[in-house]
């Protein structure tokens, strides 16, 4: 059961992407940029959202926060979109669409240390729920900076952006992560946060002694 809901996942997530994309080109053509941007956004969101429930599992998505943190992941897919209209300091699509450079949620360095921050402090807090939402804000932003990493490269200031990558890496990427993430959050961080809390438990008895 459980291969085949990582299987049928991992193909929704894959198809997510092709048809996004297609989509995202068509609406260009015949709608124009507030179609496009929509579509796009979408697809980020939908693709967010389906690499966490690869993350979650069954079990996962069963479980008592499993519906938030899921809803979470697509609405992070989504709104790290927002910087354009930030950015731009306008609501209208054709400036937001028409910056000089990518917006400060597209620096991929940024997200990462974003990451890097909160899951030092789920370490030191000892805070399951942030470390979980670390994973969340990583998979939810690396998702959305590859989709657009096909055409525009990652931004990795102050190194600048590499060079757009292969649709088909650009694909193998999107479906090896939540792969990789689903390691540490389901046994990695099991295993560390069973850890520390036998340090504290060891510690506090020692403090009362």
């Amino acid at each position: 059961m459980y291969n085949v809901f990582q299987y049928i996942t991992t193909v929704s997530l894959v198809g997510a992407c092709i048809l996004g994309d297609e989509a995202q080109k068509t609406e260009s053509m015949v709608y124009g940029h507030w179609r496009k941007a929509l579509a796009d956004n979408l697809t980020h969101a939908v693709v967010s959202g389906l690499s966490w429930l690869l993350v979650l599992d069954i079990a996962g998505f069963t479980s008592r926060y499993g519906m938030l943190e899921l809803l979470l992941s697509i609405v992070l897919g989504s709104v790290i979109d927002l910087d354009h209209f930030i950015t731009a300091r306008s609501v209208k699509i054709m400036d937001a669409v028409s910056l000089p450079s990518r917006p400060f949620l597209h620096c991929t360095t940024l997200m990462i240390l974003l990451f890097q921050l909160l899951l030092l402090t789920s370490v030191y807090f000892q805070s399951t729920l942030v470390y979980r939402l670390s994973w969340i804000l990583l998979i939810s932003s690396i998702s959305h900076h590859t989709r657009d990493a096909q055409r525009r490269g990652y931004w990795l200031y102050p190194f600048g952006s590499t060079r757009s990558i292969p649709y088909w890496l650009y694909i193998f990427i999107i479906a090896a992560l939540p792969q990789f993430v689903r390691l540490f959050v389901n046994e990695t961080g099991r295993k560390q946060f069973a850890s520390l809390h036998l340090n504290q438990d060891e510690n506090d008895r020692v403090n009362t002694v």
